[in-house]
């Protein structure tokens, strides 16, 4: 829910995304909720190794969406460094 909100999507799988349909705020405090109620759960487990597992792929995750965000902003500003480019030679 949250990709969808960061990458401006309008549809998942056909259907429109949560944020759409619900607005911005919710949608964000639901997706967190949903990270901390995971992590509850796996605490609950009282197991080291499960704790480590699941701190490592939420930062995983976390870390892949923030790339994920910077090539679309380096790709935006190289077309409109292109475009103002063209722009002037015209």
């Amino acid at each position: 829910m949250i990709d969808d909100i960061e990458d401006n999507s309008k549809l998942r799988r056909g259907v429109p995304v949560a944020h759409s349909i619900f607005g911005v705020a919710p949608v964000i405090n639901t997706a967190n909720y949903m990270f901390f109620l995971g992590l509850e759960r796996c605490h609950a487990l009282n197991n080291p190794k499960a704790m480590r597992v699941f701190v490592l792929e939420i930062l995983n995750l976390h870390r892949g969406q923030g790339h994920d965000i910077m090539v679309c902003i380096i790709i935006l500003t190289c077309f409109s460094l292109h475009i103002r480019y063209i722009c002037a030679s015209i």
